[in-house]
């Protein structure tokens, strides 16, 4: 983890499938950073060890855990964003990178709630830019 982040939300804090009745484990505030141990996406039932035969072993029922959920006090629609400004931070046991505000605009709409789980490809949030 950078030695920047303030709160570590660890591995054990992970369940399998999203449910919004699940309680946060942290509530963050504005400009607080936080890092994420990760249960790898076999929810740890593949190692450096396995091989192809493995994966039909698989409990599909155990595949994409999710470490959290996190609730972080602060943007609200209509908050000004400003370009370079760190929009999100990733981080893993390998890296660490933050996701900047593209161009300055406003926050228009989030479409995550706070227990929602965000999967590749997802829409988290519409941006407004300024031309």
């Amino acid at each position: 983890m950078p030695s920047s982040t303030q709160h570590t939300i660890h591995g054990h804090h992970h369940h399998f499938g999203w449910d919004n009745s699940n309680t946060p484990v942290l509530t963050i505030a504005p400009g607080e950073s936080i890092g994420f141990e990760i249960v790898d996406a076999s929810g740890g039932q593949l190692t450096v060890n396995s091989t192809v035969t493995d994966v039909p072993g698989l409990d599909f029922g155990k595949v994409n855990p999710v470490t959290g959920p996190v609730f972080v006090d602060g943007a609200e629609p209509g908050d000004a964003l400003s370009e370079g400004d760190d929009l999100l931070e990733i981080t893993t046991d390998k890296a660490a990178f933050c996701v900047p505000v593209p161009q300055n605009g406003r926050l228009v709409e989030t479409r995550v709630a706070e227990d929602d789980v965000v999967h590749v490809g997802d829409v988290i949030c519409i941006l407004e830019v300024n031309e």
